[in-house]
């Protein structure tokens, strides 16, 4: 197994290419977490693992987004911990099952992280969120806990394809908020579902994979992007550019319009077979923020 990509205190960027396991499809990836303008710290946590050799290599790529939340030192603790759990079982042993692969990795990251938070008072209450692609022979699979989110662009065309588990999204979808109610419902992001809350969590997936285009774009993100920046700017900003430039476009526009968490994204887009390589974009170490 190979990380990409895993968190940093501040600032981290990277761009590359990988192949499917099993297809030999052109997988390119963007990514980038950035601490934002108003946060001491960057809780989140990001990595692409790609498959290493052996029996790894049939399952696939996995790209991880996990905010963590709990104080101090508990959010960005728990975060890691998410990413370093969800890679390790996800590829522990040779089953054929990507849901169910995934559904136990999050369950597993879920335990790691309650144990840790009740043995530990500096780390009590922690948590994070945790939305999780697998790209499979030819399918994408997701596994999903929180309020970061996971969408996917096709045709020009993006589609939401997790669910948020918020106060706001239960109110909604029981007819107790409408949706000029929520524009200013003040508790929006009190999360109803998060890996290491409780002893046990219920995952979020679809019935079954979704297959793979030609140009498909996956992006996941944190609350700390989709808050400031919609569909549609997460729909333009992708179109014509490479998923690295993509990545430090919207956290540029998150940030020019407060930047008032942490930001992270990961882009995933879907090439033909066989294409050639074209050089990573050159990242930035810093971006602007808009005065609030």
């Amino acid at each position: 197994m190979k990380s990409l990509l895993s968190r940093s205190a501040s600032r981290v960027s990277s761009a590359g290419r990988t192949t499917d396991g099993g297809l030999g499809l052109d997988i390119e990836v963007g990514m980038l977490t950035d601490r934002g303008c108003i946060r001491e710290r960057n809780e989140d946590s990001i990595a692409v693992v790609r498959p290493g050799g052996n029996y790894s290599s049939e399952k696939g790529m996995l790209a991880i987004v996990a905010d963590g939340m709990g104080g101090h030192r508990g959010g960005g603790y728990a975060s890691q911990l998410a990413v370093e759990a969800i890679s390790q079982c996800y590829y522990a042993d040779v089953s054929k099952k990507p849901l169910e692969d995934l559904v136990r990795s999050l369950q597993e990251a879920n335990s790691r992280i309650y144990r840790e938070a009740s043995t530990d008072s500096n780390l009590s209450g922690m948590g994070t969120t945790a939305t999780v692609l697998a790209l499979r022979q030819g399918r994408a699979y997701f596994a999903h806990v929180g309020d970061s989110r996971m969408y996917r662009v096709r045709e020009g065309v993006i589609e939401l394809l997790t669910e948020d588990h918020t106060l706001l999204m239960a109110l909604l979808k029981s007819g107790s908020l409408t949706e000029e109610q929520a524009k200013n419902f003040p508790d929006r992001h009190v999360i109803t579902r998060a890996l290491g809350s409780h002893p046990s969590v219920e995952i979020m997936t679809p019935e079954k994979g979704i297959e793979l285009k030609i140009d498909d774009l996956f992006i996941l993100c944190s609350d700390g992007l989709h808050d400031l920046v919609s569909s549609d700017d997460i729909r333009e900003a992708v179109a014509g550019r490479t998923p690295q430039r993509a990545c430090e476009l919207l956290v540029e526009l998150a940030k020019s319009r407060g930047g008032h968490d942490n930001i992270s994204l990961i882009i995933v887009r879907i090439g033909e077979p066989g294409k050639e390589d074209r050089p990573a974009p050159v990242t930035r170490t810093d971006g602007v923020c808009a005065n609030v």
